[in-house]
């Protein structure tokens, strides 16, 4: 599955039921050393979550990386600031209108080249062990594989695609923005 980071990055990652996310800035520098160039690699990562309790565990396995309090729906970003965002098994914790505010934000922050990557598990009626995982799940919006495409698309373009199945099926989605409609 490829997936090609741009020289700078950033990285957003919405992972779970509390809508975490997960910054990354990395920047490339190069120094000149006598006649040869060394590229210097710099990562910041800052996480994002709606859950205090999330945020501490995971400023103490990162102590040098920075927390805020914030959700998938409301990315306290500049636009066009990441080069790639991930969401990871978030959007079937959000209804309607919150998958599309998520989107709409990714869409937002996302550079005009930059990338998305999407995570989640399908819903499946046909697939039992799936039904039974959902009805204990704390997400209450599984989504079908159609209608978690026809969501992304409205934003994006889907350029690559994998399905797999453990006892959920799962997805993901490697997009980028969809180009301007010229008015």
């Amino acid at each position: 599955f490829p997936v090609t980071i741009p020289r700078q990055h950033t990285t957003t990652t919405h992972n779970d039921s509390t809508q975490r996310q997960h910054h990354i800035r990395n920047t490339q520098h190069k120094q000149q050393h006598g006649n040869t160039q060394q590229q210097h690699t710099t990562t910041t990562h800052t996480r994002h979550d709606s859950d205090p309790q999330k945020l501490k565990a995971f400023k103490e396995n990162y102590p040098t990386d920075k927390i805020l309090k914030a959700s998938a729906t409301d990315i306290p970003a500049p636009d066009k600031s990441y080069d790639l965002c991930i969401l990871s098994a978030v959007s079937h914790h959000l209804d309607a209108s919150e998958l599309e505010c998520a989107l709409n934000e990714i869409s937002r922050v996302l550079r005009p080249a930059g990338q998305f990557l999407f995570l989640d598990a399908l819903l499946n009626n046909k697939n039992l062990a799936g039904r039974i995982l959902w009805a204990v799940d704390r997400g209450k919006f599984p989504r079908s594989l159609g209608e978690l495409k026809s969501q992304i698309e409205k934003k994006f373009l889907i350029r690559h695609s994998k399905f797999w199945k453990v006892f959920h099926e799962y997805v993901l989605f490697l997009c980028i923005k969809n180009p301007p409609k010229n008015l």
